[in-house]
């Protein structure tokens, strides 16, 4: 199977690495290719698959689409120039795992393993291949949290621009640029939060009045509340606990921090409101990948290698059996499996 190739060289290229440092690079950029390669050329894998496929369809007819100005206009160009819809899919892949790719590099200790934990959890590259357009937004987002950091509002606003022509709820973002650089403090977690809370409680009243997509306020996208929607809690509570000696040795500490701290509130959202889920899984999107990174960089806070090494290789444990449960007990209802292969692409 060819996930199972997948998995199998992830493990190579970590134990190599780790031995051999100089190839640490290489086999970054070849696993980048690799994943690449397996979204760009997958053919009716993922659930959305035949959706995007008839909606290629549908431009190359001249019909119009409910989608956003940019993805369309990527998909005329990839017609225009010859390519069949299997280009769209490339190109869409290529877009998302760079800018992935690029967040890694300005913020992860190690960024194989971040592109490898990455391709693990199902929550990001798996969820890749259904939500095509939000993943191209959710990436370009993670980029422009750079110029968070530089002091860049411009290019911050000109970057949630763009990634809103590939899905326009990264708009609701744009204010983020005044929060994710803020040093955190209990105090103003805690006003945030509560305000949180408040507004999502009313939101969930007035939503539809106000004119907001039926789909978001509706039981459609309604999911379980249960142990795995605590994952981004309970790193953020570790994250907390152990600021001084993260933030001593890395330098994502305060966007990452914050990321976190979103992506808890999204995810506690289901015991503090009735509000469906729609939304609240729309939106967390854009903040959990910040524990690509935190996981990661965590290693650094270990001063003797064995200690380093025992956390590396639980993580990956970890991850290895979320990938591999998800396969055998979901695999066919995501349409993950069975997997196959499509190369033409004229």
């Amino acid at each position: 199977m060819i996930y199972g190739i997948y998995y199998l060289l992830s493990i190579f290229f970590l134990l190599a690495s780790s031995l051999y440092r100089v190839l640490n690079k290489p086999f970054e950029i070849i696993f980048l290719l690799l994943i690449i390669i397996l979204s760009g050329f997958r053919y009716y894998v993922g659930t959305d698959y035949k959706t995007y496929d008839q909606l290629a369809d549908m431009i190359a007819n001249g019909q119009s689409t409910y989608m956003e100005l940019g993805f369309e206009t990527i998909i005329t160009l990839i017609q225009n120039a010859g390519f069949l819809n299997q280009g769209v899919f490339l190109v869409s892949t290529l877009i998302t795992i760079v800018f992935f790719w690029i967040y890694f590099r300005n913020n992860s200790s190690n960024v194989l393993y971040s592109l490898i934990l990455f391709f693990l959890l199902p929550a990001f590259y798996f969820a890749s291949f259904n939500g095509v357009r939000q993943f191209i937004a959710i990436s370009i987002f993670l980029y422009a949290t750079k110029s968070i950091l530089t002091k860049d509002f411009a290019k911050y606003c000109f970057l949630i621009v763009l990634a809103s022509f590939f899905h326009k709820t990264v708009l609701l973002l744009l204010p983020c640029y005044f929060f994710l650089a803020k040093e955190p403090s209990l105090f103003r977690l805690l006003i945030t939060a509560a305000i949180y809370f408040v507004v999502i409680n009313v939101l969930g009243q007035i939503g539809p009045t106000l004119g907001g997509p039926e789909k978001y306020f509706s039981d459609v996208f309604d999911y379980d509340f249960n142990l795995k929607s605590l994952v981004p809690v309970i790193i953020f509570i570790s994250l907390f606990c152990l600021n001084k000696k993260y933030r001593d040795v890395n330098t994502d500490y305060v966007i990452s921090f914050n990321l976190l701290f979103v992506a808890s509130l999204f995810t506690l959202t289901p015991l503090f409101s009735e509000l469906p889920s729609g939304l609240v899984l729309r939106m967390s999107s854009y903040f959990t990948p910040a524990i690509l990174i935190v996981l990661v960089n965590f290693s650094q806070l270990f001063q003797q290698k064995i200690m380093k090494i025992f956390y590396n290789t639980f993580l990956f444990i970890l991850a290895s059996l979320y990938f591999s449960i998800t396969l055998i007990s979901n695999g066919e209802k995501y349409a993950l499996m069975p997997y196959s292969f499509n190369l033409t692409l004229f």
